[in-house]
């Protein structure tokens, strides 16, 4: 039963109006339907969860797509600093190539094979099928000669056997010559001949020639030579720790020419003819000369040279870019007939007396000056063997 709070009339159970006074019963449900707890926890949380999630996926979805941009970025740069790379290794390629190139010029001249020779008994030079030329005996039926001697004396050519051939009805060979064997190398001179073997030592005929070999018969002792040349009044080896070794020199011919033993780091040589200066080319391209009116010659501006050679009153210098520059004797008594100023695509040179010769990369020989006889010399050969 319920009291109706207005008339105070007893109701039964569940009566929403008075049937006495009217009133209407606003909590005229049970106690236990009105006080219903299930809403209360769940509703309010659910839009709190909803707001959460939605939180954690923004997070998701900016640090995702914060990852693509950023790995965007890293391949476009990563592909332009391949890029890049590749072109710096290009770059690198090619300046170590130029740079092997340029070393590949600055290799001296010592060690390698000498096929083209100015002596004061005229130019030789050997062809590419094995001939020789010689100025004085024109074209040599040889069949195997690979290199020709350096020097002031009569040409001597050598056999690809190490041997040396026999120029018969041609020339003649100095005394001894024509026993040697593995010779890589031949240097004749007036009075003397030597030939440097493949073990770096040195063979000579001045021990057949006595009278006149002023001493030169010393280098028979000497060893870990890589050139060697040899003229009037001595002889001198480049070694191969960049030092040099001579023959004794008499007094009454003494200028100099074997004040060599504080040169180092000396990549080739040279002498005169006459045996009066020593020629000396450092590693670093640069020029020294010792001996007879030695400083007559300024060779300060001689630079990034690659070979010498000498005639008589000046000095020829091969450069790393194939063309030659000449020192001549500052000298009013000394004039030198040579122009080299048009020369290009050079790989060897030699002089002697007034002249070079300089063998170009295509194997054509060009010439410039006049020989012991003042003679004009102008030689065309072609096809001549490149230096190895």
């Amino acid at each position: 039963m319920i009291t109706c709070p207005k008339c105070k009339n007893q109701l039964p159970d569940g009566t929403k109006f008075c049937k006495y006074c009217g009133t209407q019963f606003i909590q005229a449900q049970p106690q236990n339907n009105i006080q219903r707890p299930a809403p209360q926890a769940t509703a309010p949380q659910t839009p709190k969860k909803k707001k959460s999630s939605n939180k954690i996926i923004y997070i998701i979805v900016a640090v995702l797509l914060v990852i693509a941009i950023g790995a965007g970025v890293f391949l476009i740069l990563g592909k332009d600093n391949a890029g890049n790379t590749n072109d710096e290794k290009e770059k690198t390629s090619v300046s170590e190539k130029e740079n092997n190139t340029s070393n590949d010029n600055m290799n001296p001249s010592a060690g390698k094979t000498v096929t083209i020779s100015a002596g004061m008994a005229g130019a030789a030079a050997i062809k590419e099928d094995g001939t020789a030329v010689w100025t004085l005996g024109g074209e040599i039926p040889f069949t195997d000669v690979v290199a020709v001697s350096e020097g002031s004396g009569v040409p001597v050519f050598i056999k690809g056997d190490g041997t040396i051939a026999d120029v018969t009805g041609v020339s003649y060979l100095p005394e001894g010559v024509a026993d040697w064997t593995d010779i890589v190398a031949v240097s004749s001179g007036p009075y003397n001949t030597v030939g440097l073997k493949s073990n770096g030592t040195v063979v000579s005929t001045a021990i057949n020639n006595a009278e006149q070999n002023y001493g030169q018969d010393n280098v028979l002792g000497w060893t870990d030579i890589v050139k060697v040349l040899t003229n009037t009044t001595y002889t001198v080896g480049l070694k191969s720790d960049g030092t040099l070794a001579t023959t004794n020199i008499p007094t009454e011919l003494d200028s100099g020419q074997c004040d060599v033993s504080d040169w180092t780091d000396i990549v080739d040589i040279a002498v005169d003819g006459l045996g009066m200066r020593t020629v000396g080319l450092k590693s670093d391209g640069t020029v020294l000369v010792t001996g007879f009116s030695a400083d007559k010659y300024d060779t300060s501006d001689m630079k990034n040279i690659v070979s010498v050679s000498a005639g008589s009153g000046f000095i020829a210098g091969l450069k790393a870019d194939g063309t030659v520059v000449l020192v001549e004797e500052d000298f009013e008594y000394v004039t030198i007939d040579c122009d080299v100023s048009t020369w290009t695509d050079i790989v060897a040179i030699s002089a002697s007396s007034g002249y070079v010769i300089g063998l170009k990369k295509d194997g054509a020989i060009v010439s410039t000056g006049k020989d012991l006889y003042g003679e004009e010399v102008n030689i065309s050969w072609a096809d001549i063997k490149l230096p190895d």
